[in-house]
């Protein structure tokens, strides 16, 4: 069995002895060094990688105690990457590994099941999870963080209601894109807080203290600072379902450069994704530390 060593030294994740991928296969396995921040019990493995033919970004989420964690089967792939989640919350940069394509790229070795058949192996799948701690081995299905999916497919169930908050454009183009806080509210525009249970980005925060959990702490003193990627996805998975009916942001204390300008905000759960909210080059204040207007959110079909 192949092994991708992967060591992490202060939330910064490495590989070691330059490995290699090829696609298509299913034995490969990730054997992480860890040090002493990392004493859970329970352990998340983070895959993501773009499938060449369609440039969609896909991901993985294997959960597993100890050190190793099976690969899931890449396709269509110049590289993975590979990182680690665990706790309230604890998580490292990706580490690159380039991938070889394999003779049975570009060429499905079967086709999708018909519908009825996913909702069969949906049922068997919600029966099992209770019971089942990472993922259902093979090339059928992947038991994600917060809900399930096809590996290999863009069919997902989300377990719980999920926004995804979708930024593609920075006032001017900029290194960085930065966020201070996040803001809901209701239809009388209260501000309401949401019960989370995860919060995580694609990106790579600019260092450990300004990551994506300090858009969403309630405290103006931080704030959100990443290497900007377009696009940017913020996943929130809550706890509980919740509709905002206006959302804003605070701006931060740095460059006005940095604020976004273009984003959607889609609302996630079970097989339904709704686009929420979509905004186009908005005019947003350039005062530091500020709150922008609110952005009215429609739940209707």
């Amino acid at each position: 069995m192949p092994n991708i060593k992967v060591t992490v030294r202060n939330k910064i994740a490495r590989t070691q002895e330059a490995p290699e991928i090829v696609c298509g296969n299913s034995d490969y396995a990730a054997v992480f060094d860890l040090d002493t921040e990392w004493a859970y019990d329970l352990k998340t493995m983070h895959v993501v990688w773009t499938d060449i033919p369609t440039g969609e970004q896909r991901f993985a989420d294997v959960q597993f105690t100890g050190s190793t964690a099976m690969l899931p089967v890449i396709y269509n792939a110049f590289r993975v990457e590979i990182g680690v989640y665990a706790g309230d919350i604890r998580t490292t940069t990706p580490a690159v590994v380039p991938c070889s394509r394999c003779i049975t790229d570009g060429a499905p070795m079967h086709p999708d099941p018909p519908p009825d058949i996913y909702e069969q192996l949906l049922e068997t799948i919600r029966n099992l999870a209770p019971k089942v701690e990472g993922a259902i081995a093979g090339n059928a299905v992947v038991k994600y963080k917060g809900c399930y999916g096809f590996a290999g497919s863009a069919k997902r169930i989300y377990e719980n209601p999920t926004l995804v908050l979708t930024i593609t454009k920075t006032r001017s183009a900029q290194s960085y894109g930065a966020i201070d806080e996040i803001y809901f509210y209701d239809q009388n525009q209260n501000r309401i807080t949401p019960s989370i249970f995860a919060v995580r980005a694609n990106v790579t925060p600019s260092t450990d203290n300004e990551n994506e959990q300090k858009c969403l702490d309630g405290n103006t003193s931080t704030k959100w600072v990443w290497h900007w990627t377009n696009p940017t996805e913020l996943e929130i998975t809550l706890t509980d379902d919740f509709r905002p009916a206006f959302i804003s942001y605070v701006t931060g204390n740095d460059f006005p450069e940095r604020d976004p300008v273009s984003f959607d905000l889609e609302y996630r759960y079970q097989e339904t994704t709704k686009t929420i909210l979509s905004v186009s080059d908005a005019e947003i204040t350039t005062d530091r530390v500020a709150e922008t207007q609110k952005f009215e959110c429609s739940f209707d079909d």
